[in-house]
């Protein structure tokens, strides 16, 4: 009888460790996921304000080259712009301390001071940049607006787009990758506390079983709802860990796409303004450029509600509202703004609609978008003064429309995965191209949702061709 009570004792003493074991572990582990958490809050305030500084950033350039193109005295606009900028680099630098008085102990402060030594360099930047601006308005003022206008190329264009705009990506690219390494250790850490929860959970179940076999049906009873409930709490535990992950991907995924989808007319707006600056006094061209500018802006007002609906919702809940569209009018609307992208390489857009005039079902905007897509990645992957084909043509009930380059095509072991979300082939690197690798991931999203197909393949004669099916309607009257 002693060596039995003996046995129930030991018995009852390895329950009591490993429930006591069970309930420090779900503390820590807790304590693990609320660390993780407040970490991720502050990267993404973080990468709020970065978005905020790239864009007031560009925002700054285009209002500083349309006071000097059109000599505007009022400079409210300009004013409110050099405002956010100051309280965006402000806010940064906010956050960021923010960041290191939390983080002061836990061995991840060396990130922080980086991204507080770069904010202080960005702000120093902007800050010489928009000296040279107001030295410009100086020389805007007193008469000399070619001296004027050369400054504002040497010393504020070129600096915002080869100076501070790369400090800006970098940023963005150094907290997404702090970002993606806080999920990795959450993910690891959670597989710990799983395997160290399911080591626990067997020794009290052995425990538990053992006290059922020793006492009465009562204990057994006792015994099965303790480990019913510490069974709830790991099952709560994993489904808490879950949906930080998931929240943290969507996130992740639509910081992404803000910074893809903007990039297409951010570049169109440059481009229209380069084009105004060297027009020498022509005002029928300077007025179509200024016109293209506002065309632009509003459309990046669109793809803001886009994004802003995006975040707040569902993505499959945004507003989709197709309207009969000529496919002759989308093709000449994308070849247009897509010149703008292929000038820097002297690449020309040339478009062919055959068999009439044909009408699609869709959101034309959004296929617009889908097509820019596509004629920026051929202009990548063309040669300077190469040449690209945009064309449509009727096949019974659909319309296919192809975008054909002539530059050195994609490898065969690369085309299963130009899809792929972030997939970056080596062409890409070799021939320095800038992205991440997300475009022709949107533009089959965008073309699925019209019920069509988008597919891309090498042309036997050489380079590559996107091909867009899409279904047809009546023709046009």
């Amino acid at each position: 009888m002693q060596g039995f009570r003996w046995l129930v004792g030991a018995l009852t003493a390895v329950a009591v460790l490993a429930v006591l074991a069970g309930i420090g572990l779900a503390y820590m582990a807790l304590s693990e996921s609320q660390r993780m958490a407040e970490r991720l809050d502050g990267l993404q305030r973080r990468l709020e304000v970065l978005a905020g500084i790239d864009g007031a950033a560009n925002h700054y350039g285009e209002q500083v080259a349309v006071v000097l193109l059109t000599r505007r005295e009022d400079l409210a606009d300009l004013q409110s712009t050099r405002v956010a900028l100051e309280r965006h680099f402000a806010r940064l630098s906010q956050v960021t301390r923010a960041e290191i008085e939390r983080l002061s102990g836990r061995g991840a402060v060396d990130d922080e001071l980086h991204t507080l030594d770069n904010a202080r360099r960005m702000t120093e930047l902007y800050h010489a940049i928009d000296r040279s601006t107001a030295r410009a308005l100086v020389l805007l003022r007193d008469g000399a607006t070619d001296e004027a206008i050369a400054m504002f190329r040497t010393d504020v264009s070129f600096r915002l787009t080869n100076e501070l705009q790369p400090l800006i990506d970098a940023d963005i690219l150094g907290e997404r990758s702090q970002t993606a390494r806080v999920v990795a250790a959450a993910t690891e850490s959670r597989q710990q506390f799983m395997v160290l929860g399911g080591v626990l959970g067997a020794a009290a179940l052995v425990a538990a079983l053992c006290l059922g076999i020793a006492l009465a049906w009562g204990a057994r009873r006792a015994s099965a709802g303790l480990a019913r409930q510490a069974d709830a709490a790991a099952a709560a535990l994993r489904a808490a860990q879950q949906r930080l992950s998931e929240s943290e991907v969507q996130h992740t995924q639509f910081l992404t796409d803000v910074s893809h989808e903007l990039r297409t007319p951010l570049t169109i707006l440059r481009g229209e303004a380069d084009v105004a600056l060297r027009s020498e006094g022509d005002g029928s061209e300077m007025r179509l450029a200024l016109e293209r500018v506002q065309a632009q802006a509003e459309e990046m007002a669109e793809l803001l509600e886009d994004m802003l609906a995006l975040a707040r919702t569902d993505p499959n809940d945004l507003p989709f509202s197709p309207t009969a569209l000529r496919i002759d009018e989308l093709i000449g609307a994308a070849a247009e703004e897509g010149a703008v992208l292929a000038e820097p390489r002297e690449v020309t857009v040339a478009t062919h609609v055959g068999s009439g005039p044909a009408l699609v079902n869709g959101d034309g905007r959004r296929l617009k978008r889908a097509l820019l897509i596509g004629i920026d990645n051929a202009v990548k992957h063309s040669p300077p003064g190469g040449r690209i084909a945009l064309s449509a043509e009727r096949d019974g009930d659909h319309i296919a429309i192809a975008i054909m380059d002539d530059g050195p095509g994609v490898p065969e072991d690369e085309l299963p995965h130009v899809f792929d979300r972030f997939f970056r082939g080596r062409a890409e690197k070799e021939m320095q191209n800038r992205g991440i690798g997300i475009g022709l991931s949107i533009a089959r999203e965008i073309v699925e949702q019209h019920g069509g197909r988008l597919w891309l393949e090498n042309r036997p004669e050489g380079g590559a061709a996107l091909r867009v099916v899409l279904p047809c309607e009546a023709p046009a009257k």
